[in-house]
């Protein structure tokens, strides 16, 4: 069969209202549900300023939850340890491997955290970023650590920034994974509550009788039903049965790096649809990550539980999560003038590039790190990478001083 040339028929055309379709139908099937979801989310945050007054008045602890990991042959007392914080919907586990192996190439003894309303820590109405920076030094200040370096992704990076303005001579440096300094661009913020009615609904499928390992197929196989694979628009071959060097690409695009695909040119299609692509594609891409060593983190990027009637949720407290990441909040005052190096994904949804004024202002030397084709969970889909931009330079201190040459 022939291949339709016809000039009003482009990729983005095509890819996009297949997507429309998939993630239409499958919204108009759980409609209920997913409106339910959203609502319950969108009421919350009716709510912001009390929560903003409630941190205001007076900071209230919670039991956090933490894991340390020390090197084999024990930490070096005169180096300061190192502190992972972790994203939104994630926790401790979401690391993997990570936090054992810089203990034992840094000889630094490392700490990970539960965030509060997450993983295994107490839940409590308050989330928003300045309690979670408050978590951050109150938890220094107990377990007498005066100083740390900070490894932190999205809402752990956010909240980290934020604890090193309060208190700039409590970290040595940081480590921030696709995290700015302003809130979440607006359509990023506009499609959470969709993003999560979608990934809610999909738990909600899980039978019972699947076991824990066996979850993330599921869910993956759940996400290729809402994402084009591999369009057969694609795969129409030359008369030598080989493609043409601009389809291989796009082929490869679309299955490795598949939100690529999907363009803000398309003006026939909502944007929210191109958006969301990058945010699915991002969780569906972490299946595909290829050539890793051992530097590898394990599971989704977000952290789920087998409740008491065998069904699957989220490890999280949405409801009190989920407004602090959908609402605005104003600039922060402070600078923090150490190493600060923000990790950030070219195909993250996050944007954070765009942020460089602001962070810039408060971070004056600050080094911005683009990795070529991530999305937003970089330690996840390209962990090699993201350990070695860390290593370098806790290895070598000299190297931190090259940030001067190099920031913004």
């Amino acid at each position: 069969m022939g291949v339709n040339k016809s000039s009003s028929v482009t990729y983005g055309d095509t890819a996009s209202s297949f997507l429309a379709k998939r993630i239409g139908d499958y919204v108009a099937a759980n409609n209920d549900r997913f409106q339910h979801t959203k609502n319950s989310l969108r009421s919350t945050t009716s709510n912001e300023t009390e929560c903003h007054e409630t941190s205001e008045k007076g900071f209230v602890p919670v039991h956090i939850n933490y894991k340390t990991f020390d090197p084999k042959e024990g930490p070096d007392e005169g180096l300061v340890p190192i502190i992972f914080q972790h994203g939104a919907l994630a926790s401790i586990e979401n690391w993997g491997n990570m936090p054992q192996i810089l203990a034992d190439e840094t000889k630094r003894k490392v700490y990970a955290l539960d965030a509060r309303n997450h993983g295994d820590s107490e839940w409590s109405e308050a989330s928003d970023r300045e309690t979670l920076a408050q978590d951050l030094i109150y938890f220094m200040n107990t377990n007498g650590i005066t100083k740390c370096i900070l490894i932190g992704h999205s809402m752990g990076g956010m909240s980290g920034l934020l604890a090193a303005l309060m208190q700039p001579a409590m970290f040595e440096m940081l480590f921030l994974e696709d995290c700015a300094v302003s809130p979440l661009p607006q359509k990023l913020r506009d499609l959470i509550p969709t993003y999560l009615s979608i990934l809610q609904g999909i738990l909600s499928e899980i039978p019972p009788s699947i076991k824990e390992e066996e979850v993330r197929i599921f869910v993956k196989e759940k996400l290729e039903k809402l994402l084009p694979k591999d369009p057969v628009w694609l795969h129409y071959p030359d008369n030598k049965g080989e493609r043409k060097p601009e389809q291989e690409k796009i082929r490869q695009l679309t299955c490795t790096k598949r939100h690529k695909m999907f363009t803000k040119n398309d003006e026939k299609v909502d944007i929210s649809y191109c958006e969301m692509t990058k945010i699915l594609s991002d969780v569906l891409y972490l299946y595909e990550t290829k050539n890793v060593k051992t530097r590898r983190s394990q599971g989704l990027p977000f952290t789920i539980k087998r409740n008491s009637d065998g069904r699957y949720s989220l490890k999280t407290n949405i409801a009190a999560v989920v407004p602090s990441f959908i609402s605005s909040w104003p600039d922060p005052k402070g600078a923090y003038e150490g190493p600060a190096f923000f990790i950030y994904g070219t195909n993250s949804p996050h944007e954070v590039y765009n942020d460089k004024e602001c962070i810039k202002r408060h971070f004056p030397n600050a080094e911005l790190i683009p990795i070529e084709g991530a999305g937003h969970a970089i330690h996840m889909s390209c962990p090699d990478e993201f350990m070695g931009i860390i290593l370098k330079r806790l290895k070598n201190p000299q190297s931190t001083q090259m940030f001067q040459k190099n920031k913004l």
